[in-house]
């Protein structure tokens, strides 16, 4: 009986060897005739089972055995981009190798942060009391992401700045003597700097509906004044006037909530979203 399994089992792994090198030549052979093989005509046959992708030198099927894709890691340069063995989310060539279009998860954003606590874009836990603003023009200020809304051209400024942050760090990127540390320093610079300008663009338009709200407010408010004004002035009616003043109070008193309120909601707004 033992003797059978240990043949059953030969047997398969047999077939799945053969199965690899049937595919891995259907590849081959369909790339090779007419004419000699190129990546562009390996990655474009459509009649073979599993599809396939250039190793370099020859035209392999995604599934054969040792040449088998399973990460973006396992192309060579021919391969990376093109994606024939439809690797999820695709795949980019950086530092001299095949990876993930999308990097990697950083620190909090793979592991989460502890209650009270918000996570950064470059992977670190920050209490919540402290903003993104505030963080931005500490951790980063020496990088140009710290901004003051108090200067009009504050977002554009970070902006401009997040541009040659790209471009210094695609050659980085790109470098194949670059170290590891350098890459994740220049992914998780990339990431804050869309979070900065980002937070900027949300504070600057939060501001710009605090001034309409308050525009409004304002407006009614003076209307509604000088209106009850006029008829505590004016009138003798002691009831009229005793009405003017509790309106002249209820005016003062909403004004006091929408400010309480849009300031209650401003800071839940940044600080949480």
């Amino acid at each position: 009986m033992a003797k059978s399994r240990k043949i059953k089992a030969l047997a398969g792994f047999a077939l799945l060897c053969m199965a690899s090198l049937v595919f891995a030549d259907q590849c081959k052979d369909a790339c090779s005739a007419p004419g000699p093989c190129t990546p562009l005509k390996c990655h474009f046959i459509s009649d073979v089972p599993g599809r396939c992708w250039f190793n370099g030198k020859d035209c392999a099927n995604c599934k054969a055995g040792d040449k088998d894709v399973g990460t973006c890691l396992d192309y060579g340069k021919e391969s990376c981009e093109t994606n024939p063995c439809r690797i999820p989310d695709g795949c980019q060539w950086t530092g001299g190798r095949c990876v993930g279009a999308n990097p990697e998860p950083m620190g909090c954003k793979s592991s989460g942060c502890k209650f009270s606590y918000r996570c950064m874009a470059d992977g670190e836990c920050v209490h919540y009391t402290v903003s993104v603003q505030e963080y931005c023009g500490t951790a980063y200020r020496r990088h140009g992401l710290s901004y003051d809304l108090k200067n009009p051209a504050a977002c554009d400024q970070v902006g401009a700045v997040c541009k040659e942050i790209e471009k210094k760090c695609r050659s980085i990127l790109e470098e194949t003597l670059s170290g590891e540390k350098s890459r994740d320093e220049c992914i998780s610079l990339q990431r804050m700097c869309l979070q900065c300008q980002g937070d900027c663009k949300l504070r600057k338009n939060v501001a710009t509906v605090e001034q309409v709200i308050y525009g409004i407010a304002a407006g009614i408010a003076v209307l509604l004044t000088i209106v009850n004004g006029i008829t505590l002035a004016a009138s003798e009616d002691e009831v009229a006037r005793g009405n003017a003043k509790k309106s002249i109070a209820y005016v003062v008193l909403s004004l006091a909530v929408i400010v309480t309120a849009v300031k209650v909601v401003e800071y839940l707004w940044i600080s949480f979203v």
